[in-house]
């Protein structure tokens, strides 16, 4: 884990990415270089700043469900795109 943790995060660019509308899932391993650090806002890498849509959002979460070995928490699971199709 800290090799990972020193390969993916020793990046040049670091982004802040927010969510047009959605929150973000947080797993318990990050995935890629994806970490989220407030419902709406997420730290990426590499990216410039900007806003993601709803179904970007979507597919994020997807990938960080995935990527959960134990767990993965949010502060309303009803707000996260990919809760909702999950529960369908």
């Amino acid at each position: 884990m800290i090799c990972y943790a020193h390969n993916e995060l020793a990046v040049t660019r670091w982004g802040v990415i927010e969510a047009q509308e959605g929150e973000f899932l947080v797993p318990d391993v990050p995935l890629h270089t994806v970490i989220p650090f407030m419902p709406t806002r997420c730290l990426a890498s590499p990216a410039p700043d900007g806003m993601i849509t709803r179904q970007n959002l979507a597919e994020i979460n997807r990938n960080s469900l995935a990527a959960s070995r134990a767990y993965f928490f949010a502060r309303d699971f009803a707000a996260c795109p990919v809760w909702r199709s999950l529960r369908q």
